[in-house]
């Protein structure tokens, strides 16, 4: 790379000067991947942000004479490595794995945000009359519902009612 506004020929100081297609920053580019791991709902995990970077460089071929740039070569297209989603109990994302192949030096940056959305949960709640000599189970409730939501579901009317029953 030259410095620019020196001469491409040092021997010639009348001639071509480097311009900022021909100096240090021209000649490289980085594409950054950044996936972000967000709930549905848009709060953030506890999951980092994952960033890598892919660094291409160029190669200039100059005209000393003309100051023209006659050839530019790039390196070659590469990949990120994939990135399996990390597992968070309770939540499936939306993206198992982030892929990005073929990237070269035109390619703008990426970023992938990855929504986990809370699984459906079920439990059970059993009554049971303690009183009696063999532990009876009176009743048992199915209730349903999503990851870390709250049930409104008490059971102080149905032990309330079991209790008036003796």
């Amino acid at each position: 790379p030259g410095t620019v506004g020196q001469p491409i020929n040092p021997k010639d100081p009348t001639g071509p000067k480097y311009t900022t297609e021909m100096g240090k920053d021209a000649l490289k580019h980085d594409v950054t991947q950044t996936i972000e791991y967000v709930y549905a709902d848009g709060k953030a995990t506890k999951q980092p942000t994952s960033t890598k970077r892919l660094q291409f460089t160029a190669t200039k071929t100059i005209d000393k004479v003309t100051g023209k740039v006659l050839k530019t070569e790039w390196s070659p297209a590469q990949n990120f490595a994939t990135v399996k989603s990390p597992a968070i109990d309770g939540y499936t994302p939306d993206i198992k794995q982030v892929t990005d192949t073929n990237i070269d030096h035109n390619h703008g940056d990426l970023k992938h945000v990855v929504k986990y959305s809370p699984n459906d949960q079920t439990i059970m709640v059993t009554y049971i009359d303690d009183n009696a000599k063999t532990d009876q189970s009176l009743a048992t409730k199915t209730l349903t519902g999503k990851s870390d939501t709250t049930s409104s579901y008490t059971t102080a009317q149905s032990i309330t009612d079991y209790e008036n029953k003796g």
